[in-house]
């Protein structure tokens, strides 16, 4: 087969590679593709494979010489240079010399002149190029593009995606562990994730050039023109890749110039919402109003216990997310929190301060709720001179573009209640989730988490689950275990056959008094988590027991709902016995009258009702469910707990260990009398 005989198109039996088909012949190269897979290319030498053409090398399908394929590409290159081609033609044949400065001027003059000054005119060198390709191919534009380059192997989607998690948290987390680019990518290519997918892990190269791209959005960030920064957040934002819901969850905080009204009129504190979106469907799975300043942990708790329950009226999606990204806020990185996502087994991810475009989605979500809601939401309401006025925006709320100077205070402008605006909140949040958005293909995120929920088969969360991941070692008691197997906490006694058997284990050991550690949900104490030692000396053991009560425990019971009732005592004014009484006569000061005038009408001020119900239509309404109605906390029928009360000792009895503190035993029961029967809710009391 001589040399100049064209290969293209033809297929060969190559040993170790399989059936191949030649797709390009350029620079002494010839470029081949697996027939069976299209995407693994090679080169060789030419005149290396011609020379062991032989018997090892099978020609299975010979193909006509000179055999060329009109693909999309040549498509596009034939109608981008035919143009430019022909005028080189007429310029040629006037004999001009095609490589020379004065060709390309008359090029240029003759171009507008023929398809007007909006053509497109190609540089010196490319105009040179395809003359020269033109040429060598014997005046065919097609041939003298060539062939399409050899498909090279890319990277896929998923592997991309796990570069990309594996940067964020080495590179772009604030507590990292101080970890190198060898350690990540150590990290990386022994991630179970990678393992899984039918390809290699990349190289330490590949990697270094993912983290310095992520690298360049950082500098972006920092010092570029507001535009160079947008685009720059979203390309940050693409290289997410999340396709599962639940995967990543974004949570921030965010404060509002808005007070609000209770019932007695008395203004709030300034309004803080927490919120928490789903990445793949931008679905905020939970959302928190506080009213006045800090993030604690308790808020941060109270904002993941309703992403996990969806008990939040007007949302219909719940579930324990992979991963949280959040900021470095105290409530938010406390060990507390903390320890509440390691027990649901979530990943947190603490990004560095003054890096806002890392978690995008949530951002985003407060830039439109600022907008469509607090400034744009269209409501009915009664004015003070009983007229109906429509309005726009929540009344009283001040965005951080006005002059606060030109305005009354943040509690002056306070005209809404509370729970309309709950109301007004839910309504809001029910037609968001609702609405059709361009990020998500025309879809809306009740779509888009409805489709992937059912795709992903999400497991179910049960009672349990959620209580035991808000059982943190912070909240720990140490109490006495009583051998029935009973301990006390929070004015209730718990019991369990387990703590009988581990009470009379630990006392045939030689424990006189067995002490234990009990760990409790600050939202529901039908159960708690009681930490022992464990009899055999190894670590500790860890029971949770139920609740002894003769009170329903289908509902949730918060920690505290069983407090001994105060006792009201008796108040009597000093006497000259008991202490002097020295009369001095105060001077008033000039503001007082004023102050006091104030401080009346503003716990006096008359709250306007808004009409919300010419605005809500019925069938919306009934979306609008109780907040306590999306999850079912009814605890499991099969208890081993014994609820009936025991028969009471009229002699005299010791009050259990607690925590309490030292007080009177007589002004607890509630009687002066040690003989009157306690007027406490205990079943039982200890024994002696």
């Amino acid at each position: 087969m001589g040399a100049a005989t064209s290969l293209l198109m033809r297929e060969f039996e190559i040993p170790e590679k399989g059936l191949c088909r030649v797709i390009q012949e350029k620079n002494g190269k010839l470029g081949f593709e697996e027939v069976a897979n299209p995407l693994n290319g090679f080169y060789v030498k030419r005149d290396t494979f011609i020379a062991d053409l032989n018997d090892d090398v099978v020609l299975s399908k010979p193909a006509a010489n000179d055999e060329y394929q009109i693909t999309p590409r040549v498509k596009r290159h034939i109608k981008k240079r035919t143009n430019s081609l022909l005028m080189m033609e007429v310029l040629d044949n006037l004999d001009y010399k095609p490589a020379s400065k004065d060709t390309y001027k008359e090029f240029k003059l003759r171009m507008k002149e023929e398809y007007g000054d909006s053509c497109k005119i190609p540089g010196f060198s490319t105009l040179c190029g395809w003359w020269c390709d033109y040429r060598r191919a014997n005046w065919d534009i097609a041939r003298s593009i060539g062939v399409d380059p050899v498909a090279s192997k890319r990277i896929s989607e998923d592997q991309e995606k796990l570069i990309f998690k594996h940067l964020e948290i080495a590179f772009l987390t604030k507590n990292n562990g101080g970890k190198s680019l060898i350690d990540a990518h150590e990290d990386f290519k022994h991630d179970p994730e990678v393992a899984l997918l039918k390809e290699k892990p990349v190289s330490y190269s590949t990697f270094n050039r993912r983290r310095k791209e992520i690298l360049k959005i950082v500098e972006i960030m920092a010092t570029g023109t507001p535009e160079e920064k947008l685009a720059a957040a979203k390309r940050y934002k693409g290289k997410l890749k999340i396709d599962r819901i639940l995967e990543r969850v974004e949570q921030d905080a965010s404060r509002y110039n808005l007070s609000l009204l209770f019932d007695d009129g008395t203004p709030t504190e300034g309004v803080q919402i927490f919120g928490a979106v789903d990445c793949n469907s931008e679905y905020p799975l939970g959302i928190k109003v506080k009213f006045g300043k800090g993030e604690s942990s308790a808020d941060y708790q109270a904002l993941f216990r309703e992403v996990i329950t969806g008990t939040r009226s007007g949302l219909k999606a719940n579930g324990i997310p992979y991963m949280i990204v959040g900021d470095n806020s105290g409530g938010a990185n406390s060990s507390v929190t903390r320890e509440v996502y390691k027990n649901a087994e979530v990943k947190y991810h603490t990004l560095p301060p003054h890096m806002p475009w890392g978690k995008g989605y949530i951002e985003g979500f407060f830039q439109i709720f600022e907008t469509g809601f607090l400034q744009g939401f269209k409501y009915w309401y009664t004015n003070k001179q009983g007229e109906k006025v429509e309005g726009r925006g929540i009344p009283g709320y001040l965005s951080d573009k006005e002059d606060y100077r030109q305005h009354p205070t943040m509690k002056a402008r306070a005209s809404m209640k509370v729970s309309e605006f709950f109301r007004v909140l839910d309504v809001y949040l029910h037609q968001y989730v609702n609405t059709a958005k361009k990020s998500l293909g025309g879809k809306t995120p009740q779509q888009v988490w409805n489709e992937c929920n059912a795709a992903q088969n999400l497991p179910r969360l049960t009672v349990d689950n959620m209580n035991y991941a808000f059982m943190v070692t912070d909240t720990a008691v140490t109490q006495k275990l009583y051998p029935d197997g009973r301990v006390y906490f929070d004015n209730a006694y718990y019991q369990n056959e387990d703590l009988k058997q581990l009470h009379d284990e630990l006392f045939n050991k030689g424990m006189s008094e067995v002490k234990v550690d009990i760990c409790h949900s600050r939202f529901d104490v039908r159960q708690v988590k009681v930490i022992a030692q464990n009899p055999n000396g190894e670590g500790s053991v860890v029971t949770y027991p139920d609740r002894c009560t003769n009170a329903d425990m289908d509902v949730e019971i918060p920690h505290g709902t069983d407090k001994p009732p105060k006792i009201e005592r008796t108040y009597h004014f000093p006497t000259e016995i008991d202490a002097p009484l020295v009369k001095t006569k105060r001077t008033p000061k000039k503001d007082d009258k004023k102050e006091k005038d104030e401080d009346y009408d503003l716990h006096k001020r008359k709250v306007a009702s808004f009409d919300l119900d010419t605005q809500i239509p019925p069938s919306l309404s009934e979306v609008i469910r109780a907040s306590n109605a999306a999850f079912n906390t009814q605890m499991p029928t099969e208890s081993s707990v014994d609820y009936t009360p025991k028969k009471r000792r009229h002699k005299k009895e010791k009050l259990p260990d607690n925590n309490f503190g030292v007080f009177n035993k007589d002004d607890y029961r509630g009687c002066s009398n040690k003989d009157e029967s306690p007027d406490t809710d205990l079943n039982q009391w200890p024994e002696e």
